[in-house]
């Protein structure tokens, strides 16, 4: 049709992007971005995003580390995260860490409104996560430019849920 379709994803992934760069912490980070290249260790990942040290989680409890995480991680607060951890960590972590947040902001799927021409360049994307030890996964996409595109979004944000991530008013 020459009207291409952004999904939410993508649209979570700009915002995220955004918020890095405003020095805001994020949890689900850009691996193309510098600084990220490689795999990201998850375990690691989160004691940077809450300033918590392993030695610290052995003295909070998870809901306290999930209290921290939550303060520290914008992009968690927004649009939730499910968060795996090595078997060692999570037991640090304790039980009452809860594992997944729901994120309150929901966008929906756009497309374009008027037709458009797509760029010849192109850029060819992968994504290396860490799954513990030496184990890895990643996948492979393209990057498509388009010369204009005119995107309508809506999106809505569940007030209840706001409370369960600690989303704010200042926040949205």
């Amino acid at each position: 049709t020459g009207n291409p379709v952004v999904t939410d994803v993508r649209l979570k992934r700009y915002v995220r992007d955004q918020l890095d760069d405003d020095d805001y912490g994020i949890y689900i980070r850009n691996p193309s971005k510098a600084g990220y290249e490689g795999a990201i260790d998850r375990d690691d990942l989160f004691t940077e995003v809450t300033g918590l040290s392993e030695d610290d989680l052995g003295e909070t409890t998870g809901s306290e580390a999930a209290d921290a995480f939550l303060s520290n991680a914008a992009d968690v607060r927004y649009f939730g995260a499910t968060c795996s951890f090595s078997s060692d960590f999570q037991s640090e972590l304790g039980e009452d860490f809860p594992g997944q947040f729901i994120g309150p902001v929901q966008f929906s799927h756009a497309r374009s409104l008027n037709t458009v021409v797509q760029k010849s360049e192109s850029k060819q994307l992968s994504t290396v996560v860490s799954s513990g030890g030496d184990s890895e996964q990643g996948t492979f996409a393209t990057d498509n430019r388009l010369q204009y595109a005119f995107i309508p979004f809506h999106g809505i944000v569940n007030e209840v849920g706001a409370e369960d991530t600690g989303l704010t008013t200042a926040d949205i």
